[in-house]
């Protein structure tokens, strides 16, 4: 193949082969599409909706944004509960990253880490296939009346939630999610802090938000 290559070039070069009209042609880079941020009601419907054995993937997801991957993998010697924390090795760039857990998140976890294993076993103690995660969001959709939500949304919904708890702490949500310095690809999750601005801003129109009416104020002897 490079043997090919290379001769085609000096054939160019030379003048004895032509350009084809599509030389140097490169497949437009499809634009990243919109992510779905869930909302608590959104989260209560597709846990309400999802069998009992795929529940525990939905909340890992949404308390931790580990990824489909990491999570299908995830051993139960990931979950340090002296340290409150989960600590995994990325699929993707295999870096390791640590998670803090939350207290609430460690109670409903400790009977799904005895013994050893996978975290989130099949019934023959090996991880879920793709294929069957899959299926069983798109179910548990269905049944929730929800549509464009994709599993991946869980990590989404994640660092949108945490970067307002943050108060926009990039560094901070950067390193839960696994991401590197300068952590631009963390700065997508700013636009939380807009949205609890505005809603800061709306709720200044509720009763009892308003100018008061003062009475006549008298002259100071």
């Amino acid at each position: 193949r490079g043997a090919r290559r290379e001769a085609q070039r000096i054939g160019r070069r030379a003048g004895l082969i032509h350009k084809h009209q599509m030389h140097g042609w490169r497949r437009p880079r499809r634009e990243e599409r919109d992510y779905h941020i869930l909302t608590q009601a959104d989260e209560r419907t597709i846990l309400t909706a999802a069998v009992p054995e795929f529940r525990p993937w939905i909340r890992l997801g949404l308390v931790t944004g580990l990824r489909k991957g990491e999570l299908r993998l995830l051993e139960r010697s990931a979950i340090r509960f002296d340290r409150r924390e989960v600590r995994v090795r990325q699929s993707k760039t295999g870096r390791w990253k640590t998670i803090p857990i939350s207290p609430r998140t460690l109670r409903w976890l400790r009977p799904l880490t005895n013994g050893t294993g996978y975290l989130l076993p099949d019934g023959h103690g090996q991880p879920w296939p793709e294929w069957r995660v899959n299926h069983e969001w798109a179910r548990a959709l269905k049944a929730a009346g929800l549509t464009g939500v994709r599993f991946h949304d869980l990590r989404h919904t994640f660092a949108t939630r945490l970067m307002e708890a943050s108060r926009g702490n990039v560094p901070v949500v950067g390193e839960c999610l696994g991401h590197r310095p300068p952590y631009k690809m963390t700065m997508r999750y700013l636009h939380a802090l807009e949205e609890a601005k505005r809603r800061a801003i709306r709720g200044l129109d509720r009763p009892g938000f308003g100018p008061r009416k003062t009475g006549s104020v008298g002259k100071r002897s």
